[in-house]
């Protein structure tokens, strides 16, 4: 790619992709790139500030897989199709991409002086991309993900403040990157478009006097009022794989997982979960840690969530759904580097297609309480497994192998977990 298109490409961020009569398209898009070297020029100052050097690598490192991805994006054009218009078009161009930035990532290392001009910086930026892919002539490894019946959402969210992040008093106190709360310095938010990235926090007024919060991802675009959202996709893989990549490209601490399924109208006549059914699933998808005191779940104890499952109505393009968001799930390294997510989403998957969770408040004292000194259940994990595997076949997109392997995987998270427990 040539240096001019990726300052466009890169200063206008997904602006570049309007639709619209070619000159106009144009006149806009040099506008918005005047603009962003004007703004960067003015605010040249804050490279002074400590923060700088915790920010400045995340807009380098967010440049170089932005322009990854566009590369790979314009390999993989013919293949969009495959992927359904229901379900984010950028996605497979952004995982491949994060993948090849998080396995080489010393390939796209720049040494820029404190000052240098923001196109400058594309430039230099684009240089290491185009090195990169003319050595491997952009051929990436391709990933091939399963894909179910059922749309799924995930959202990720990054804090080095932990749980108090989203608190409107929250401080940067003790946080080199000041509670995240100095991104729109560097216009954060409009360059990780492809991550679906906002900032977000208890009270949304804490956004207009940037007092920070937690980063979160979509990958798709975020829920705004008055406008439809949109599933990232039918795969729990893809999605699984996303969670993976963002926790290794993201400087920041990662804390949560939100994953979202749509659910059709047999849900309302399936049968209610119980709080032994409810205790298996955490027993396989909890964060359990240990310390002097005993062991305690981590999510369900920090206080700061509403319910583990909520059911709400989204408005999607196609019109309006009813989805099951799960909140309970920690996002760490250590359940990346044991690849927990892919067999926990398809554990949701099942459970989703098995329960009925609208009254699930019953049981939330009942649950936290549990959280705070937790025991095996007693529950056969057999018959448990046999209704996990029931779930998986109401989904007849996924293939039989597929499924009985995410059983092995489901019963291995399980034993893992009692084990913490009874040790």
């Amino acid at each position: 790619m040539n240096n001019k298109t990726a300052l466009y490409y890169i200063l206008s961020g997904a602006s570049y992709y309007q639709t619209m009569n070619r000159e106009e398209r144009a006149v806009m898009l040099r506008r918005q790139v005047d603009k962003e070297i004007e703004y960067f020029f003015e605010k040249r100052y804050v490279r002074r500030e400590p923060w700088h050097e915790r920010y400045f690598p995340i807009l380098i490192a967010v440049f170089s897989m932005n322009l990854l991805a566009r590369r790979i994006e314009r390999k993989l054009f013919h293949s969009y199709s495959a992927y359904g218009d229901k379900y984010s078009k950028f996605a497979p161009a952004t995982i491949l991409a994060l993948i090849e930035y998080n396995k080489h990532q010393d390939q796209f290392i720049v040494d820029v002086e404190p000052f240098v001009f923001i196109k400058d910086l594309v430039y230099e930026v684009n240089g290491k991309v185009n090195s990169y892919c003319c050595g491997k002539g952009c051929e990436v490894e391709t990933e091939t993900f399963v894909h179910s019946n059922t749309p799924i959402g995930i959202e990720l969210e990054f804090s080095n403040k932990g749980h108090s992040a989203g608190n409107f008093f929250a401080t940067g106190k003790d946080d080199e990157l000041e509670n995240f709360s100095k991104y729109h310095y560097y216009h954060l938010m409009k360059f990780m478009w492809r991550l679906g990235a906002y900032v977000d926090s208890d009270t949304p007024f804490k956004q207009f006097i940037r007092k920070g919060g937690f980063l979160e991802y979509t990958f798709t675009k975020p829920d705004v009022a008055f406008k439809p959202s949109e599933p990232l996709t039918s795969s729990p893989g893809l999605a699984s794989r996303m969670v993976e990549e963002s926790v290794r490209f993201t400087a920041v601490r990662p804390h949560s997982l939100h994953i979202t399924f749509q659910l059709d109208e047999r849900s309302k006549k399936l049968p209610k979960v119980s709080f032994i059914e409810i205790l298996f699933l955490m027993m396989c998808t909890g964060h359990f840690v240990r310390d002097e005191a005993g062991v305690t779940e981590t999510r369900l104890t920090e206080g700061n969530m509403k319910e583990w499952a909520t059911i709400r109505d989204r408005r999607n393009v196609g019109g309006w759904v009813i989805t099951i968001e799960f909140t309970h799930m920690r996002v760490n390294r250590e359940f990346v580097d044991r690849k927990i997510y892919e067999p926990s989403m398809l554990l949701l998957l099942a459970y989703k297609n098995l329960f009925n969770f609208s009254d699930i408040d019953i049981y939330s004292i009942k649950l936290v309480k549990w959280a705070e000194n937790p025991y095996v259940p007693e529950v056969d994990v057999d018959i448990m497994l046999e209704k996990v595997k029931a779930g998986l076949d109401v989904d007849v997109a996924l293939p039989e192998g597929y499924k009985q392997e995410a059983i092995k995987q489901i019963r291995g998270l399980y034993n893992y977990n009692k084990e913490l427990l009874i040790n």
